[in-house]
């Protein structure tokens, strides 16, 4: 049987498809180790073809395997990069932080990729979706038995050993299983449900957070643990405050990625005039959410002529063609008087997009406390304010308090 030989450049939505077609378990366990020496960053690969394919389901499109695989042309990020690829090599634990989509599992693969632990496996964990009973099982193991039916699984930690363990949205973690992280971090032990032994663990510890923990420290953050996970921290700029070149940049590899998988199909381009009116969008979502439009624009493009110009954002993405956030912000007031003469109250306010990770109530949340400051700007005091917004004065004092207005 001739053995296969990937490539290790490929893209891993090209791998899906080809394991999709692998039929003969022997050929399955031949290419293998190709597979993982192809991929090193994945996490712990099995056997299992379906498991298999599920871990190749984690990684985006959007993948450097090394920090010197990053495009951009941001001082700042540039400068992020450059500390974080000098400190990989060092054994202490990282936080990154930065708001939603801008890369810090992607910088925690690269970190991991770049590190002394590389041949080891990288194990990725969102603590946000955890349920708060399966943490114990999900990160220390269950010994088979247990409970009557209850099979046996290895933990979190104990698959991370000798490699990394990276925890996701950290910020989300309840206290009790902070205080239960925090004694593994500091005595390197784990003991699986159901068990007495203990059992030795050795990982880099990478956690990630698009919270600032200092604010919360002490009262939903343990202030112990923060500085453990904290040796080093990792700051990743927004992709609106990145350089304006790097959307153009990231568009262009978002679509050469996309090309290279339509092999035979017409390829997609994108006219200058669209990279100018996407540029000075503000991307709330950040590169996530700019690659997922990429994905859909190509999708649609394909569809229909294969290029992406202005009569065909006009057509299906209307919204990136609008004033920037900063210029709605400035004019609310005409925007919301348009709303009400065409009677569609509140509809498509802002303009914006979803995304994965967008959260409607922090959304709101934004929208309640700009419009309580003009309306407090405005106002004397606050009951005329609470007349402005259909509030009265003890609801408009409650606000006050919960979004820290003085």
């Amino acid at each position: 049987m001739n053995k296969v030989k990937l490539d290790p450049e490929l893209n891993p939505k090209i791998f899906r498809k080809f394991l999709n077609k692998v039929k003969n378990t022997e050929e399955f366990k031949n290419i293998f180790e190709e597979i993982h020496s192809a991929y090193p960053t994945l996490p712990k690969l099995s056997l299992d073809k379906k498991i298999l394919l599920e871990s190749l389901n984690q990684i985006p499109e959007f993948f450097p395997k090394t920090f010197k695989d990053f495009i951009t042309e941001d001082p700042m990020l540039k400068e992020q990069i450059e500390y974080a690829d000098f400190i990989a090599e060092f054994d202490k634990s990282v936080l990154i932080t930065g708001e939603t989509g801008t890369g810090k599992e992607i910088f925690a693969k690269a970190i991991h990729a770049s590190s002394n632990r590389k041949d080891k496996p990288i194990i990725f964990v969102n603590c946000a979706a955890i349920p708060k009973e399966l943490f114990e099982a999900e990160m220390f193991g269950i010994k088979e038995g247990t409970a009557t039916g209850v099979k046996g699984r290895i933990g979190n930690f104990e698959l991370a050993d000798q490699g990394t363990l990276f925890l996701d949205e950290i910020g989300e973690l309840p206290l009790e299983h902070q205080t239960k992280l925090l004694r593994v971090i500091q005595e390197k032990k784990v003991t699986q449900v159901g068990c007495n032994k203990e059992i030795k663990v050795d990982f880099r510890l990478i956690c990630a957070t698009n919270k600032n923990i200092l604010e919360v420290l002490d009262k939903e953050f343990r202030s112990d643990l923060y500085y453990r996970i904290n040796n080093i921290e990792i700051n990743l700029p927004e992709l609106r405050n990145r350089s304006k070149r790097d959307i153009e940049l990231l568009i262009n590899h978002f679509l050469n990625e996309i090309n290279k998988e339509m092999d035979g199909i017409e390829k997609v381009t994108i006219e200058k005039s669209v990279v100018d009116k996407l540029k000075k969008y503000n991307w709330p979502g950040n590169v996530r959410q700019l690659q997922s439009f990429v994905n859909k624009a190509a999708s649609l493009a394909l569809f229909k002529s294969s290029i992406i110009n202005i009569k065909f954002m006009k057509d299906y993405f209307p919204m990136y063609l609008k004033k920037n956030n900063n210029e709605v912000q400035k004019n609310k007031k005409e925007l919301v008087n348009e709303r009400l003469n065409m009677n569609n109250k509140y509809e498509d306010l802002y303009s914006v997009e979803l995304f994965e990770g967008f959260k409607m109530s922090e959304f709101m949340n934004e929208i309640k406390k700009e419009y309580l400051k003009e309306a407090l700007a405005k106002s004397k005091n606050q009951s005329s304010a609470g007349k402005l917004l259909g509030y009265s004065q003890p609801q408009i004092a409650k606000l006050c308090n919960e979004y820290k207005i003085t």
